[in-house]
């Protein structure tokens, strides 16, 4: 058992993958562009507060649900603490719904809504970061051996 902390292993897996220029460039261009495109469609077409907070939602409620089953089914089985990771993540599932609470319920209080989708995105950002940090897919050094290995395990079962 690794003696370092919860909260450590966690910063740990957050700030490493920004030292792999991959890693920035798919976060920026596919998660936050090209993912947030019906936000950033809302915003050029002058959509009112109501509707930009409505995409944002939709739009962190779609990248969290994956990251969150990501985080269970590949980073659990190798934390170092477990039962705090699930603690945690638990835990901000729960803040996650009740946000979503909050928000379906303050209809007409557009700038708390606003506010509330942003909070959520950046809890579905930090979540999807903590279950890519070692994908090994948006690694530049690492995709090319990857590729080529998965290559050869698929070969040799051809007989």
């Amino acid at each position: 058992m690794d003696n370092t902390s919860f909260f450590k292993e966690i910063w740990s897996r957050f700030k490493t993958p920004w030292s792999v220029s991959s890693f920035r460039l798919y976060f920026l261009f596919v998660i936050v562009v090209f993912g947030g495109t019906g936000i950033w469609i809302s915003i050029f077409q002058g959509g009112s507060i109501n509707l930009i907070a409505d995409n944002m939602m939709t739009y962190a409620i779609a990248l969290a649900v994956p990251a969150s089953i990501s985080i269970l089914l590949w980073y659990f089985p190798k934390a170092n603490h477990q039962v705090s990771l699930i603690v945690c993540l638990i835990s901000s599932l729960i803040l996650e719904v009740v946000l979503i609470g909050l928000f379906l319920f303050a209809q007409g209080y557009d700038v708390w809504r606003f506010i509330i989708a942003t909070t959520v995105i950046v809890l579905s950002w930090f979540f999807w970061i903590i279950a890519n940090s070692d994908n090994k897919y948006l690694d530049d050094n690492s995709y090319s051996q990857t590729i080529q290995n998965e290559l050869k395990k698929h070969g040799a079962n051809w007989d």
